[in-house]
């Protein structure tokens, strides 16, 4: 799962004061207890020190929105040891190893959390077990991320995107829906230890509920992989564009993508909020 990434140069768009009945960033915690968000004091290279993660259970686990600022560096902790290195695409040209840091996908996480719409669950030891990191996407942005993207450093990253920012430019979106935004879905991960559980279904419902609040009319989601897919499906999102990933190949006709089963295409969904 993937989208627009952070643009060098520019600022963080702040979601919540552009948009129509926007109001002041609120914290909302989800669960049938309340929560006290405490200081995070950890480095997003290191973990907490002097936490083990419990045995997961439901009813300890609470979802968050919008991320406050103190839980960046955890949010980014927990994607270094999940999304990072697991997310299809990022696995087939090997981005990273898990653990490791990577400055474009950071970047593209802490402007993503700057939009004020994305969604974590933590345990009851405070540590991000899941998150979903939404933005706002206009057609500007595509326009230009493609310019823009040819000044990234990191061949990896840019072989990544300039095939996503391509398909999304080709299907023009924004004509289709007649839309000058659109709310997207960027990231999804789920700690290995806390799946089973339904997290992933339960952030995109949150996600979409925010996506409602705020007054957008349609969400879209670059779907790499197969559990993603099956959980956008399940809530009714669609792909309008499907392609696998051993017909997405580069000048020479080498596949570019040679990712690890079951994920064997690239979805482009969108759902119509009413």
């Amino acid at each position: 799962m993937y989208g627009l990434p952070w643009i060098p140069g520019s600022p963080p768009f702040d979601a919540i004061s552009h948009l129509p009945g926007a109001r002041p960033p609120i914290t909302t915690v989800l669960s049938e207890h309340n929560l006290r968000l405490i200081p995070v004091e950890c480095s997003p290279r290191n973990p907490p020190s002097g936490i083990e993660m419990d045995a997961p259970r439901g009813d300890d686990i609470d979802l968050v929105s919008p991320v406050p600022d103190e839980y960046y560096d955890r949010v980014i902790y927990h994607l270094r040891n999940n999304f990072f290195a697991d997310e299809p695409l990022n696995n087939s040209v090997g981005l990273c190893q898990r653990g490791e840091s990577n400055e474009e996908l950071e970047k593209l996480s802490i402007s993503t959390l700057k939009d004020r719409l994305s969604v974590m669950a933590i345990n009851s030891n405070n540590e991000v077990i899941a998150v979903v990191l939404n933005g706002v996407l206009t057609e500007k942005d595509l326009d230009e991320s493609l310019i823009k993207l040819e000044n990234n450093s990191d061949e990896k990253c840019k072989t990544i995107f300039r095939v996503l920012y391509r398909l999304n430019h080709s299907l023009q979106l924004f004509k289709k829906y007649k839309v000058d935004k659109m709310f997207e879905c960027r990231i999804l991960s789920v700690d290995a230890k806390y799946r089973g559980l339904g997290l992933a279904n339960k952030l995109i419902i949150r996600s979409e509920e925010l996506a409602k609040d705020f007054g957008f009319k349609v969400f879209k989601t670059d779907s790499t992989g197969l559990f993603s897919q099956r959980t956008l499906m399940k809530l009714g999102h669609e792909a309008v564009f499907e392609v696998n990933y051993e017909d997405i190949k580069d000048e020479n006709g080498e596949q570019i993508f040679k990712t690890k089963p079951p994920h064997t295409c690239l979805k482009i969904m969108t759902k119509i909020l009413d």
